[in-house]
Parts: structure tokens; C-alpha cells; sequence
């Protein structure tokens, strides 16, 4: 399993798993993506555990052939991440479940925030020419975040 570093704006990154490489870095298999299924992690902040079992699902679910379905699970990393990513990657502040959580700005960065962050990161997948549906789910602090991020988000994709 590899992580993988979404760049947003350029200056900034994401690490995520994700089943098909980067989403950023287009590749022959961004052609055959008809969903994707962005999970967000709880409070452990262990993306690995929510991506691995979704892997499995997308196996068991007869809608789509599995290799058309995109599965990617973000981290958001706190300041507790010592080792974790570089200068460049994001983290929030806060202990416990951190800040991530309510939409705050990332350390360094005020006026980045982890919603902002979602938004760039489903912005990259609006560019899958054949992608038809982008679906977000959270469990526990990740499903507050989504919850709070689907209300305020501004995104207007409509699908291809």
C-alpha cells in the first residue's frame, strides 16, 4: 500500500491512499473510473484502516466492476504526527481528534483550512473524464467532518 501526496495549490499536501495512484499525476486508469469513494478517517487519524476494508467492499459490490470504482482515504495529520510527511504537508492543530475535524486552518497556513482542503482534493477527481459520481463518507469524527464540509462546501460538479 503506498501513499500517495495531493498538492493543493501548489504549495501544500495531502498524503491519501488511493487504489489507482496518484489522482493528481493522470495515468491510464483515471479512463475506466465511474465512482470514486473518498473515506474520511476518525479521530485516530488512521486512514489505513478505513481504506483497506472499503478495498475489500468495492470487491463485493455489484454495481460497477471494482476496477472502476476509485477508493481513496485522506490523513489528516495533527502536530502529534512527529515523522509523518515533510515542511510541505498539511497538519492541524489540537490534541486528541485535532482541529481538522471543525474546518480549522492547517499550522502555517490559517487560511487553508481541512475543508479546503477536500475541496481540492474532490476538485483533482472532477477531472476523471469518465467519472460519473463522487461519493464522500465519514465514521465518527470523520462523519462530523463531512457532515460540516457538505454544508459549507461550494463545489457545483454535476457528474459527466
Amino acid at each position: 500500500m503506498r501513499v500517495y501526496r495531493n498538492k493543493t495549490r501548489n504549495t501544500v499536501i495531502l498524503p491519501y491512499y488511493s487504489s489507482h495512484g496518484s489522482i493528481t499525476v493522470p495515468n491510464d486508469s483515471h479512463d475506466s473510473i465511474q465512482i470514486a469513494l473518498v473515506v474520511v478517517h476518525g479521530g485516530a487519524r488512521n486512514a489505513d484502516d478505513y481504506y483497506c476494508p472499503l478495498l475489500a467492499a468495492r470487491q463485493l459490490q455489484q454495481s460497477y466492476a471494482a476496477e472502476s470504482v476509485l477508493v481513496l482515504a485522506p490523513r489528516f495529520l495533527t502536530m502529534q504526527d512527529n515523522g509523518l510527511g515533510d515542511a510541505s504537508t498539511l497538519r492541524f492543530g489540537g490534541t486528541g481528534h485535532g482541529k481538522w475535524r471543525y474546518g480549522a486552518g492547517a499550522k502555517g497556513y490559517k487560511h487553508f483550512t481541512s475543508f479546503d482542503a477536500i475541496d481540492r482534493f474532490v476538485e483533482a477527481l472532477t477531472r476523471f473524464p469518465n467519472l460519473k459520481r463522487i461519493i464522500v463518507v465519514g465514521h465518527s469524527v470523520g462523519a462530523q467532518f463531512v457532515q460540516r464540509w457538505s454544508l459549507l462546501n461550494t463545489l457545483d460538479w454535476k457528474g459527466n
